[in-house]
């Protein structure tokens, strides 16, 4: 089957490589399904501090789903729910994923590369990097738990201009309003997310969990916020092995040296 997502690990950091070149790295269903087992495994696994989602070339960083697929697995009702619940899926795994995720965005970044992007705590883009929502141009329309996130972004105005107009728009442009978090060159796109996950594996998991989780609680899109559940995470990080370290390093005058436990 044409399109995979690789997955390398390089001392406390995961690598998930959207590989699909000849379709500017767009997602064939079986990519789509293969997400959550991905982000479940990524997720688990206590050596990884941190995550990045990243295209397989400077061409694109996710195109969105694969168009050529849509005659055999989009047509009919029956199947566009089914392909529209897999991506729901595979995105509401990497929302659930507790680790810090960065999104490395150069070349496209296109309709379901948005959405795959907005999983992410931050999105860094090259300064050449182009977006675009392109629904409209094909006839289709995103589901309420697929449009949220985007509007939660960048705002209503923004994301109805988005998706109204389905125009092609640049990294100033993103970051503007809201859809990147950072714009660096080209070139120092890889060095610029290098020195992000450096920074966050020096830094206690607990504690970077925590805060990951007390977000998403007062931004989960329906139900009052889970205050116990957000005291919670905070005392588990002061009665961790973590935050004596992290006391004691201070007072020795050294850095500390953090397990997540």
């Amino acid at each position: 089957m044409p399109g995979s997502i690789d997955v390398q690990i390089g001392g406390p950091t995961a690598v998930v490589c959207f590989d699909h070149p000849e379709r500017r790295n767009a997602l064939t269903l079986a990519m789509w399904q293969s997400i959550p087992d991905i982000a479940a495994r990524l997720d688990g696994d206590p050596s990884i501090r941190a995550i990045v989602l990243r295209g397989a070339d400077e061409r694109a960083f996710v195109s969105g789903s694969d168009v050529s697929e849509f005659d055999a697995l989009r047509d009919g009702s029956a199947a566009i729910k089914h392909y529209g619940d897999v991506a729901d899926a595979a995105l509401a795994a990497l929302r659930r994923v507790r680790k810090p995720m960065l999104a490395a965005i150069q070349g496209h970044c296109i309709g379901g590369g948005i959405s795959i992007a907005l999983c992410c705590d931050m999105r860094i883009a090259a300064a050449s990097a182009r977006f675009s929502m392109p629904a409209a141009k094909l006839g289709l329309a995103y589901r309420l738990a697929d449009l949220k996130p985007i509007v939660d972004a960048v705002g209503v105005a923004n994301a109805k201009a988005m998706f109204f107009t389905a125009h092609d728009f640049d990294a100033a442009e993103a970051f503007r309003i809201g859809l990147a978090t950072a714009v660096v060159p080209d070139e120092a796109l890889q060095e610029t997310v290098d020195e992000l996950c450096r920074r966050i594996g020096e830094n206690a998991p607990l504690a970077i969990q925590a805060t990951k989780a007390i977000c998403d609680e007062i931004t989960k899109p329906a139900g009052p916020v889970d205050v116990a559940r957000c005291e919670h995470v905070a005392q588990a990080c002061f009665d961790s092995v973590d935050y004596a370290e992290g006391r004691k390093a201070f007072a020795e005058r050294r850095k500390p040296v953090f397990r997540g436990q």
